[in-house]
């Protein structure tokens, strides 16, 4: 009897050290690093693989608070933690913190751990994984995106600040024009601030396309009306170097699309082929069906592109090879506007060239529209003339702190029979509204102390029926849905196009 008993002892004890053995096996084998350790915090067992990742040796981790190997700033969440295990054993816990390595690197890692009884007395089961280059990935990508509100930020205020001080000028234009015939001096001048204004809008523009923030209205578009309206606006800049425009487009070549903003496309595309041809060359716009695509073609006889250059150029700030004084050449935006524009509408744009000095062709493929109507051509507002007498009945308030675009844009409405009055402030805008009851106001967002949200907010719970128009440098995406929240009827960007503007007037005056 006592030869089989002290057997199966013998037979039990070799299965627990066997037992023993594959359970550490695979405890120092598992790619993860296990701890034990006491209520004190001593750790009382650490795995190979913890040794190894750490660069601690067994010896100097064993019997050691765990707490010594914890980034100091963590050390008082790690304490909790443990406290918080052992006052409730049974409960796993998450917790995800520094730890310092022997080397003195700092490791991010997740434990997961939890309390149950030992030998010893109740133990913490501790397994921790390395997830510093996740955190990494992590903190970049907060980091990014607290980079991008900043730009995005930023970019609402250049834009505010570069479109104030040209709403008083194109004002001042439109005033002169209707003074008398125009002059050198007058076009030059339209000219160098139209410049000025689409490196304004560019600029504005590639921040919002290439962060997705565009938004496109689309429609069935006929790309002969678009072709006629985008050479329309970069004509001047042809008629100023004496070159010739040809365009080819025969009407019915249907897309779905957003009109403007294939127009804006367009008109990058002629105004780049203007800049980069000599004066006297000609650059010819033309478009075909070709298949299930609609393709379009703006090739000149300018300087060329040599080959490695034929993808760059529609990289942001990239731009082909000029003369030092870069009299034409703008910010290097106007083709990764394009690309992003026609990819947004599903299409394809490249260029091609025989290299220096043979010429360029921008080719712009796009989806064909399978709808058999045609929307009609559109075309730019016929200019309003001017009345002679202020109508009462056409009330206006302008709310601006500029003094010279208050000015000049009340001066511009009198002329066209606006009964005008012109303030500096919200308070001075709530008293006015009180005392004369305007058909309209139109509203600067950016005004000092209560801002134009804030005014429209004001003016719509004490005039309801009082029409509200945002005229405004801020002209982001989150502007315009401010703006709409706000009970703003419209919201124009200056410097605001009096063919844009007068429309609104009329509309809300005779309503």
């Amino acid at each position: 009897m006592k030869v089989a008993l002290l057997r199966q002892r013998e037979r039990t004890e070799a299965e627990l050290r066997t037992s023993e053995s594959r359970f550490r096996l695979f405890y120092d084998a598992t790619p993860s690093m296990f701890f034990t350790v006491d209520r004190s915090g001593a750790v009382r067992s650490v795995n190979a693989f913890a040794e190894q990742h750490l660069g601690y040796t067994a010896v100097e981790l064993l019997d050691t608070n765990v707490l010594a190997i914890v980034h100091p700033d963590d050390r008082n969440l790690v304490k909790r933690h443990l406290a918080a295990l052992f006052d409730e054993p049974g409960d796993v816990r998450h917790i995800a913190f520094r730890k310092i390595r022997r080397d003195g690197a700092v490791m991010w890692v997740k434990e997961t751990a939890r309390v149950a009884p030992g030998p010893d007395g109740p133990t913490a089961f501790i397994v921790c994984e390395d997830v510093t280059e996740a955190r990494a990935h992590e903190e970049a990508a907060r980091e990014a995106e607290t980079k991008a509100h900043f730009k995005d930020e930023f970019m609402a205020m250049l834009g505010h600040e570069l479109r104030n001080p040209l709403a008083p000028i194109v004002t001042a234009l439109e005033i002169l024009r209707h003074r008398g015939p125009e002059d050198e001096e007058l076009e030059l001048i339209e000219r160098q601030v139209a410049h000025l204004r689409r490196l304004v809008d560019d600029l504005l523009d590639v921040s919002r396309i290439t962060r997705g923030r565009v938004e496109l209205h689309m429609e069935a578009v006929d790309i002969a009306a678009v072709a006629a309206q985008a050479a329309e606006v970069a004509r001047p800049l042809f008629q100023e170097k004496h070159q010739v425009l040809t365009v080819d487009v025969p009407a019915g070549l249907i897309v779905v699309g957003d009109h403007a903003r294939l127009v804006q496309s367009l008109t990058n595309l002629l105004t780049n082929a203007a800049k980069f041809s000599a004066d006297r060359e000609e650059t010819h716009l033309s478009a075909e069906r070709c298949g299930d695509r609609v393709v379009i073609r703006v090739r000149d006889r300018g300087k060329g592109i040599e080959a490695e250059m034929l993808d760059r150029v529609f990289d942001l700030f990239e731009q082909r090879g000029q003369a030092a004084d870069r009299a034409q050449s703008g910010l290097g935006l106007g083709l990764t506007i394009v690309r992003n524009l026609v990819t947004l509408h599903g299409g394809t744009v490249h260029a091609e060239s025989d290299g220096p000095g043979k010429g360029t062709a921008v080719v712009i493929e796009l989806p064909a529209s399978i709808e058999a109507s045609r929307p009609s051509a559109r075309s730019s507002a016929d200019r309003a003339r001017p009345a002679t007498e202020p109508d009462r009945e056409r009330s206006v308030l302008i709310v601006d702190d500029n003094e010279d675009a208050r000015r000049s844009l009340s001066r511009l409405l009198r002329a066209y029979g606006f009964e005008v009055t012109a303030v500096s402030d919200g308070p001075a805008a709530l008293a006015a509204a009180k005392r004369l009851n305007p058909r309209v106001v139109l509203v600067d967002i950016g005004l000092p102390g209560m801002d134009g949200y804030e005014l429209a907010g004001a003016l719509r719970r004490a005039h309801p029926a009082q029409e509200l128009i945002a005229i405004t440098g801020y002209g982001q995406p989150t502007d315009l849905i401010r703006s709409r929240h706000a009970g703003f009827a419209a919201h124009l960007v200056k410097p605001v196009e009096l063919e844009t503007l007068l429309p609104l007037l009329e509309r809300a005056t005779e309503a």
